[in-house]
């Protein structure tokens, strides 16, 4: 049986706060300010001293970032990884992490964005649930409103029994009779299309998949959608949802978002197949936590999580 990581973290909890993707472009104060936030939800922040490198790309070179992340994996004495930023990078990390013995004491991943990569690596190679989140770069800039902020901190400190979110279906030719089921997989739409053909494609066979995106005009969009129906990925999904597309400066010539993805479900969804919009999830100022890895249901459009018993 594989163990799995537990809510509401102990208080005074040790949180490993690391960059696998890109770096926080500020300078030693805003980490104080990172250890400062995560000191106000009651844990503790451990922080590399070299968390940020030269790298041309990315906040470090792989070969450091990964030995941040190994170091947090294998710390016996903290329970969460928390990332500090997304942007670019994780994908580096997957095979490196395939030469690593499963660590030893299931810790939860909170990021989103680039950090989809490593929810891939943890919910299908280690089977750990994780937290499509708000991370702490965001939060100390502003990026993110108060209710995301309130609701991250609730969850570590307070989990509820469950979470529950509303939907809005987008093929209204289903019909849901009982209660649709499945595990929450997925993240960004651009990082899990960079996973097909890798060893690293996640298997979603019975899955609820989540997608959403930044800065894409609505062609680029519908060319990563479409590559993945290509590619069978919708193929024995229980349902689809799609979460907050924040997208460039509209150009003229831009057509709208939403009548492509209601033709998109139209001409490459499978006809059976559920699939709905879920708002304040993404790289808008709403960017609520949803837990990935975890079995749920689909009732009266609304989703259920639940966190109490076996499922963390």
């Amino acid at each position: 049986m594989t163990l799995s990581p537990t809510l509401p973290l102990k208080k005074g909890a040790i949180i490993e706060v690391i960059a696998p993707s890109s770096p926080l472009l500020q300078g030693p104060e805003a980490l104080n300010q990172i250890v400062n936030y995560i000191d106000s939800l009651g844990f503790q922040a451990r922080i590399p001293v070299d968390i940020q490198g030269n790298d041309l790309l990315c906040a470090n070179t792989a070969e450091v970032r990964f030995h941040h992340l190994k170091q947090a994996l294998h710390a016996p004495d903290s329970d969460a990884i928390w990332c500090i930023k997304g942007g670019y990078g994780a994908t580096h990390l997957l095979p490196l992490l395939d030469t690593l013995p499963p660590p030893p004491t299931p810790k939860w991943l909170i990021g989103f964005s680039d950090i989809t990569a490593l929810h891939c690596y943890f919910n299908h190679q280690f089977g750990w649930p994780s937290l499509h989140a708000p991370m702490p770069g965001q939060v100390i800039n502003q990026k993110v409103d108060l209710a995301s902020v309130e609701a991250i901190g609730n969850l570590l400190h307070s989990t509820p029994d469950s979470l529950h979110y509303a939907l809005t279906p987008l093929n209204h030719s289903v019909k849901q009779t009982d209660a649709l089921t499945g595990s929450i997989h997925g993240g960004n739409l651009c990082v899990l299309q960079s996973l097909l053909g890798t060893p690293w494609n996640p298997q979603l066979d019975g899955a609820i998949l989540f997608l959403e995106d930044v800065d894409e005009d609505t062609r680029r969009l519908h060319r990563m959608l479409v590559h993945l129906h290509q590619a069978g990925m919708f193929n024995h999904l229980h349902g689809v949802i799609l979460g907050d597309f924040n997208r460039i400066p509209e150009k003229e010539d831009c057509p709208p978002l939403e009548p492509m993805l209601e033709n998109f479900c139209q001409t490459c969804i499978p006809e059976a197949l559920p699939v709905y919009r879920i708002s304040g999830i993404g790289h808008t100022e709403r960017n609520l936590p949803l837990p990935l890895g975890i079995p749920a249901s689909i009732t009266n459009d609304t989703l259920i999580i639940p966190l109490g018993g076996n499922h963390v």
